[in-house]
C-alpha cells in the first residue's frame, strides 16, 4: 500500500540582511539617545557637577525642560521605528525630533570647552562620560530620523519646515536669556572702571524698572549663567546702584522666588559667603538673625560721662552650615569700645586688646581653624566693626560690646546723648525680637522709638536720643583725674564752645534717590534760619550742580529744584566744595556733607580729597550720616586715619532733626575738652569708675590726635590704647577660645577684674545681704559690750 508522504513545512524564510543592523541602530539609539541623556539629566539636576566646574546646562527651569524633551522625543522615536510608522504620534514626531536636535545641537556648542577634556577622560580613565551626552545623542538620534524619514516612517518630511524645526530648537535654550543680555548690552558701561555717561543716565532710567532688570542682572553674574561667567560681581552691584540708588540686597529682594529655587538646588543649602573673615559686610545671610538684643546703660550726670553694655544673641537657622555674623555699630557721640565679651560654652570669656593688625590677623588665623573668635576694630569716627565666627547651625552666639561715652550738654541745662547702633549687618534684624533697655542714673525722656523700656529690632538702624537729669549746669564746674600714662600729672575735663565766626556755610548734598526727602527736610530747616551766614549747596547728581551763594532762603529755594534719581558719587562734589573752603584763608566755616549710603564709587578724586583735608583745620569737613547701610567713601576715608579728621555730626530721630544738626553746625553746643595739667588742681579729684571712664575718653581722643599729628607715634598711641582697654584707629579687641591662641598671637587677655562693668542684680543683692550680716554683727558686737558694762557696775 503505497501511502502518501505527508507534504514538507516551508522552510523559514532567511532572516533580512538589514534586520540585525537595525536593531543594533535601536540599541545604540535607546543607549546613547534616551538612557544618557536621562541620566546626563537626572546627575545634574541632582548633583550640579558641571554647574560647579564651569558650565550650568540648566540656567532656568526652561533649560531644564528643554533638555528633558531630547530623550522624551527620541524615545517616541523608536517606538515609530518599532511600529514603523503606524504609530499614533509620527505626525508630532516629524517635527518634534528636529526640535530636540537643535536643543542637542547648543548644547554642543556650549560643551565645546570641556569636551576635548571629558573625551580624554574617557579614553584614559573611563570618566567623562555625560559632558559627551549631547554629542552622542545629537549623532546617533540625527542618523536614525535620517533613516526613518527615507523609509517613511514619520511620513512627508519637507526641507525647510525640517530646516525651522530644527533652527527652533537651536534658538529654544537662547531665548529666556534674551533679557539677560539686552540688560548686559544696556548696562555694560557701568561699573568701577567704566562708568556709563552721565547724559545716558536719564534714557536708562527711563525705560528701565526694577522689576523687569532685577531678574537678568541677578543672572549677568550669577555663576549660574553660563552666557556671563566673565563679568565681575561689582558689575552688577554698580549698575544696580547706579539706577536706582540701592544696594545689592534690594535688587536680590526683587528677584521673583521661583528664580531663586535652581540656585537654592544647586547650592544644596549652602549660604556662599565670599566676605568670611574679612571687613566687609557683603550680602544678607538668609539663615542668620538677631535673636536677643539688651542695653544696660549707666550714667554719672556729675561727671558727664556714661558706659553702656550691648549684649547681642545671633542666630543661625541653617541646619548643618556654620556661618561669620558681621556689623557696623554707630556709637554714641565721643564715644570708644572699652570692653568685648563673647560667651564660650556658657561662660563669658573677656578680650585681649593689642594693635589692629595684630587682633585681625588673630581673629582671621583663628577664623580658618573654625574655632570661637569674635573681633572688634576701628571703623571710622564714632564707628566700629564687629565680627563673629563660627555661628553654629542650629545654634546661637552671645557676645557682648561696651562703650564709654560722654554726656553732652543741652540748651536746657540737661545732659543727652544716643543709644547705640547698627548701621549695617549680613543678619537680619526681626521685627518680633526687642531690645530690653536697662537704664541706671535717671534717665528724664527718651526717644519716641522707645515704649516701656522695649525697643523694636528695625529702631536699631535709627538714631535714638534721650536725657538725662543734671544735678547742676555740666558746664559750671570741671572735675579732674590723676593722668593714666604720667605719674604726678592730671587731666582736666571741661566743656568748651568754639562758636561759628565767619565763611560760607557749604552743603554737599548726596544726589541719591534715597535722599529726596532728607533734601526737602533740609530745605525747611533752610528756611527757618533766621540767622545764618552765606549758603552754598553743592549737589552730586549724574553732573555736579553747585547753587549761587547766597541767603539761607535762597539756597532752599535752589534744592527744591533738583531731582535726586538713582544712585550717585560724592566724591566731585567733596572736591569742589573742599577746595572753595581753601581759598577762604581767614573763615573757620564748617563743610557739611549730607551723606547716604554709597555701595560703590566710580570718580577718581579720592586723594584729593584726602589732600584738601590734610591741608585745611582739623573737622573741618562735618559729616551726616543719613540712611541704611555704609558709605564706601567714609570707609576709604577711615582707612587713611592718620592723615583724615572730620566731625561727625548728630542726627536726631525727630521730624526737625535737620534743623538740629545746621543749629549744631552754626552754633556748636558744648563739647568736651581736656587739658594736662602739671599742678594738682583745686577741689576734689576723682576715683573710681567715673574717673576710669573719663580716662579711657581721653585716652581714645588723644590715641586719634596723636596718630593724625606724626605717623612715627603710632607705636606709642598703640600702647596707650592697649593699656587703658579701648578701641581706636591703632588697636583692637578681639576674644580667643583658648591661652594657647593668645600666645601663638602675642596677646594677653585682660583681667574682668580691670574691666568696666555695670552690677548685676545678684551683684547687688549680694552686697545688701553683706551689709545686713556686717549689720547683725555690729549690732551683736554692741550686746556684747552692754552686758559686759553692766556686769561691771553690778
Amino acid at each position: 500500500m503505497n501511502v502518501d508522504a505527508a507534504p514538507e513545512s516551508p522552510a523559514p524564510a532567511p532572516a533580512s540582511e538589514s534586520e540585525q543592523p537595525k536593531r543594533e541602530r535601536t540599541v545604540a539609539l535607546i543607549a546613547m539617545g534616551i538612557v544618557l541623556p536621562a541620566i546626563a539629566w537626572v546627575v545634574e539636576l541632582v548633583t550640579h557637577t558641571a554647574a560647579e566646574i564651569l558650565i550650568n546646562p540648566f540656567p532656568t527651569w526652561w533649560h531644564v525642560l528643554f533638555v528633558a524633551l531630547v530623550p522624551l522625543a527620541n524615545f517616541g522615536m523608536v517606538r515609530v521605528m518599532r511600529e514603523r510608522g503606524e504609530g499614533p504620534w509620527r505626525g508630532v514626531l516629524r517635527w518634534l525630533v528636529p526640535v530636540s536636535l537643535g536643543v542637542s545641537l547648543t548644547y554642543c556648542i556650549v560643551f565645546i570647552p570641556i569636551a576635548p577634556a571629558a573625551a580624554v577622560g574617557v579614553i584614559f580613565f573611563g570618566l567623562g562620560l555625560l559632558p559627551l551626552a549631547p554629542y552622542f545623542s545629537l549623532f546617533i538620534a540625527a542618523a536614525t530620523f535620517w533613516r526613518g524619514a527615507k523609509a517613511g516612517h514619520f511620513g512627508p518630511v519637507r526641507v525647510l519646515p525640517l530646516v525651522g524645526c530644527l533652527g527652533a530648537g537651536v534658538l529654544l535654550p537662547v531665548l529666556p536669556l534674551i533679557p539677560a543680555m539686552l540688560a548686559q548690552y544696556s548696562l555694560a558701561g557701568i561699573g568701577e572702571e567704566g562708568v556709563a555717561r552721565a547724559e545716558d543716565m536719564p534714557k536708562l532710567r527711563t525705560w528701565i524698572s526694577q522689576k523687569a532688570v532685577a531678574y537678568p542682572l541677578h543672572l549677568v553674574t550669577s555663576r549660574f549663567h553660563w552666557a556671563y561667567a566673565q563679568f565681575e560681581e561689582v558689575d552688577r552691584r554698580a549698575a544696580w546702584y547706579r539706577l536706582f540708588g540701592e544696594s545689592e540686597s534690594a535688587m536680590e529682594a526683587q528677584v521673583p522666588h521661583w528664580a531663586k529655587v535652581r540656585e537654592d538646588l544647586a547650592d544644596r543649602g549652602w549660604n556662599w559667603d565670599a566676605h568670611q573673615g574679612e571687613q566687609v559686610i557683603g550680602s544678607l545671610l538668609p539663615d542668620l538673625s538677631l535673636a536677643e538684643s539688651n542695653i544696660e546703660v549707666i550714667t554719672y550726670p556729675e561727671t558727664n560721662v556714661a558706659y553702656a553694655q550691648w549684649t547681642l544673641v545671633l542666630q543661625n537657622q541653617h541646619p548643618f552650615q556654620s556661618v561669620e555674623g558681621r556689623t557696623i555699630l554707630q556709637l554714641p557721640p565721643g564715644g570708644t569700645v572699652s570692653r568685648l565679651t563673647l560667651w564660650i560654652d556658657g561662660e563669658p570669656q573677656e578680650a585681649a586688646f593689642g594693635g589692629k593688625s595684630q587682633t585681625t590677623s588673630a581673629y582671621q588665623s583663628v577664623v580658618s581653624r573654625r574655632r570661637d573668635p569674635v573681633l572688634v576694630t576701628w571703623h571710622q569716627p564714632e564707628q566700629v566693626f564687629m565680627q563673629c565666627f563660627p555661628v553654629p547651625p542650629q545654634g546661637r552666639m552671645q557676645m557682648r560690646v561696651a562703650v564709654t561715652f560722654p554726656l553732652l550738654p543741652t540748651e536746657h541745662g540737661n545732659l543727652r546723648t544716643a543709644l547705640p547702633r547698627v548701621v549695617a549687618a549680613n543678619f537680619s534684624l526681626p521685627e518680633q525680637v526687642m531690645t530690653q533697655i536697662k537704664v541706671d542714673g535717671g534717665w528724664a525722656e527718651a526717644s519716641r522709638s522707645i515704649m516701656a523700656g522695649r525697643l523694636g529690632a528695625a529702631s536699631l538702624h535709627e538714631s535714638l536720643w534721650v536725657t538725662v537729669d543734671a544735678p547742676k549746669l555740666p558746664q559750671a564746674e570741671p572735675v579732674a583725674i590723676a593722668h593714666p600714662h604720667e605719674e604726678g600729672a592730671w587731666i582736666e575735663q571741661r566743656f568748651a564752645t568754639i562758636p561759628f565766626t565767619s565763611g560760607v556755610l557749604r552743603i554737599v548734598v548726596d544726589g541719591s534717590q534715597s535722599l529726596g526727602e532728607v533734601a526737602l527736610e533740609l530745605a525747611s530747616a533752610l528756611k527757618g534760619l533766621r540767622e545764618s551766614p552765606p549758603v552754598q549747596v553743592y549737589l552730586a547728581g549724574d553732573t555736579l550742580q553747585v547753587s549761587p551763594t547766597g541767603t539761607a532762603g535762597e539756597a532752599a529755594s535752589w534744592l527744591l529744584e533738583q531731582k535726586f534719581v538713582g544712585g550717585q558719587d560724592s566724591t566731585d562734589a567733596l572736591i569742589a566744595a573742599l577746595r572753595d573752603r581753601a581759598t577762604e584763608a581767614s573763615s573757620d566755616a564748617p563743610v557739611m556733607w549730607i551723606a547716604g549710603a554709597q555701595s560703590v564709587s566710580w570718580q577718581v578724586g579720592l586723594g584729593g580729597v584726602r589732600h584738601l583735608l590734610r591741608d585745611l583745620p582739623a573737622r573741618t569737613l562735618q559729616v551726616v550720616r543719613v540712611g541704611r547701610g555704609s558709605n564706601v567713601l567714609l570707609d576709604r576715608l577711615a582707612e587713611d586715619a592718620t592723615e583724615v579728621s572730620w566731625r561727625p555730626l548728630s542726627l536726631e530721630n525727630q521730624i526737625n532733626r535737620m534743623a538740629g544738626v545746621l543749629r549744631e553746625a552754626l552754633r556748636p553746643s558744648p563739647v568736651l575738652h581736656y587739658t594736662t595739667l602739671r599742678v594738682k588742681p583745686p577741689g576734689r579729684v576723682l576715683e573710681g569708675p567715673a574717673a576710669l571712664h573719663i580716662a579711657r575718653l581721653w585716652t581714645a581722643r588723644r590715641v586719634s590726635a596723636m596718630v593724625a599729628r606724626d605717623e612715627r607715634l603710632t607705636a606709642e598711641a598703640k600702647a596707650m590704647a592697649v593699656r587703658m582697654q579701648v578701641v581706636t584707629p591703632v588697636s583692637g579687641a578681639v576674644v580667643l577660645e583658648s591661652q594657647q591662641q593668645y600666645a601663638d598671637a602675642g596677646l594677653s587677655q585682660i583681667d574682668p577684674m580691670s574691666a568696666p562693668a555695670i552690677p548685676e542684680p545678684a551683684t547687688y543683692g549680694l552686697m545688701l545681704m553683706g551689709l545686713l550680716v556686717a549689720f547683725y554683727l555690729w549690732r551683736r558686737r554692741q550686746k556684747g559690750r552692754c552686758q559686759d558694762h553692766s556686769a561691771i557696775f553690778v
